[in-house]
């Protein structure tokens, strides 16, 4: 069923499911280190197979986004115009999803561990692993819905469509890592975003939602901290116990 979001006064962005392509060029490479294919030409993969891997200089997990063939391993051109190593499947549609077994975490050391094995990567832009950032001590966790850059709208239209589901994984993280608070941070002009989240945390003490101004480079992690908690760190915001994801990541985190 298709619906209509008001994103401004003028203009309305249906959502539609996007069509499944017959292939799909997946980039061998995670955060500055390319990783090899674990797979071969003719193997078939189902969803959430594992296709690559690297151990250095930290753990990287790639896995396939389709079920079908693997039908070739060759060099393609990757966002920053580097040549990456990328595996191309033939998608047979049938969406069939491996079974990934990971012990459902209890405590901080599992859930680091849930998210390298899953292989879950920042979404806002550097694909930055994301287990990395949960290794130290946390006690505030910011989740970014800025989206700075002009025209970007693909993380208020997420969080209208699966606030809920967003809220019980955070949820699940306060329990797990025993955060302290957390802050979802939005612009202001982004109304239907603020109203949705609103109403499902009126009575959710630690999840806040804290509305900022329109204005760049607001969703820059450093500049977010600085605005939103009044605190400067050296070079990682953990030495703060304050972490930073972006709204789509954490999203995946909750799925």
């Amino acid at each position: 069923m298709k619906k209509t979001i008001t994103v401004n006064k003028k203009k309305s962005l249906k959502l539609e499911k996007f069509i499944k392509p017959k292939k799909v060029y997946l980039p061998l490479i995670g955060y500055r280190t390319e990783c090899k294919p674990i797979v071969k030409i003719n193997d078939q993969v189902a969803i959430g197979t594992l296709i690559g891997k690297s151990k250095e200089p930290f753990e990287v997990n790639i896995r396939s986004t389709v079920s079908g063939k693997v039908i070739d391993i060759l060099e393609n051109t990757y966002l920053n115009g580097s040549k990456v190593k990328c595996l191309v499947i033939e998608n047979d549609f049938k969406e069939t999803k491996e079974i990934i077994k990971v012990k459902e975490p209890t405590n901080q050391e599992e859930f680091v561990e849930l998210l390298k094995v899953y292989g879950i990567q920042g979404m806002g832009g550097s694909g930055f692993p994301t287990y990395l950032k949960y290794q130290n001590k946390l006690k505030t966790l910011i989740v970014n819905a800025i989206e700075c850059e002009p025209y970007l709208n693909a993380d208020n239209v997420l969080g209208i469509e699966s606030a809920s589901e967003i809220i019980v994984g955070l949820e699940k993280m306060i329990s797990i890592l025993k955060l302290k608070r957390i802050i979802i941070c939005v612009k202001e002009k982004n109304k239907d975003f603020i109203k949705t989240f609103q109403e499902i945390l009126k009575d959710k003490s630690q999840i806040e939602l804290k509305v900022l101004g329109d204005y760049y480079p607001l969703g820059y992690e450093r500049t977010l901290i600085k605005e939103v908690l009044n605190v400067t760190y050296k070079n990682l915001p953990s030495e703060k116990q304050i972490v930073v994801n972006n709204l789509a990541t954490i999203h995946m985190i909750s799925k």
